[in-house]
């Protein structure tokens, strides 16, 4: 859990499905103009891009914030919204109801962070879930699995009650395949909350995503 007496880290979690026709300029508009803007703003502690190894939507980008009042600070407000650039605004038109969004709170570990150097990442998404049991579980998965780190969020927003677990590991083959009674018992009581979940591995420029080899579900 957090010390006491020390903010805890948000997590904004943003994903994306751009069609085909909009792909090219939707990855030239995030990384050349919207990631190198969020960074460039105080609070913004690590930012990266995804792609989902199955489902949709295709693209996640994941942010570690110094603290959950970032996403409501002045600097953050003065490039949102009626302020984005022309390009931001047309990308987001074009990729319309393929957007989600997560404003979150990490309850656990303290203030670790993402790594950086890993490169894949799982995503479990909860409906309203209680936070400790939450936390318990992103620590026991993480006191059984050394090459695995776990973190426990909640969301910030009481109108969007949100929960979620974020497992990362070296290369995505290494993340968790858990399904059926096994998924469940490494849930615990917070399986019954579960609303998806699903790998990514990190974005590459010069490795777009037709190039990756996805992974079978056993």
């Amino acid at each position: 859990m957090t010390e006491a007496g020390a903010r805890s880290l948000g997590l904004l979690v943003v994903r994306m499905g751009p069609t085909a026709q909009d792909e090219e300029e939707f990855n030239a508009w995030y990384d050349f103009e919207h990631l190198p803007q969020r960074l460039a703003l105080p609070g913004f502690l690590t930012g990266e891009r995804f792609v989902c190894l199955e489902g949709a939507p295709r693209y996640v980008a994941i942010y570690d914030l110094s603290d959950t009042d970032v996403i409501t600070g002045r600097d953050y407000l003065a490039e949102a919204g009626q302020h984005f650039t022309p390009w931001s605004k047309r990308m987001l038109a074009r990729v319309g109801s393929v957007w989600t969004r997560l404003d979150l709170e990490q309850i656990y570990p303290g203030t670790l962070p993402r790594r950086a150097d890993w490169d894949g990442v799982a995503l479990y998404e909860f409906g309203d879930v209680e936070g400790d049991a939450l936390a318990r579980c992103a620590e026991a998965i993480n006191t059984a699995e050394s090459f695995m780190q776990a973190r426990a969020f909640t969301g910030v927003f009481i109108d969007r009650p949100a929960g979620l677990l974020m497992i990362e590991a070296p290369a995505w083959p290494l993340l968790p395949r858990w399904s059926g009674a096994e998924l469940a018992e490494r849930l615990g009581p917070v399986a019954g909350s579960l609303r998806s979940y699903h790998l990514y591995t990190k974005y590459w420029r010069s490795d777009i995503v037709g190039t990756l080899i996805r992974p079978e579900r056993s």
